[in-house]
């Protein structure tokens, strides 16, 4: 996951990323693993 870590380069999460990646990918275990990075 490359651009996971994005968001954290802002020190915010990015909602529309994440919903971005959940259309894509509509992969609970995926948007889970994206939401965990994001949050840690």
């Amino acid at each position: 996951f490359e651009f996971a870590a994005t968001p954290d380069n802002y020190g915010l999460p990015n909602e529309d990323f994440n919903a971005g990646v959940f259309v894509l990918r509509p992969n609970i275990g995926v948007y889970n693993e994206m939401l965990r990075i994001s949050l840690y």
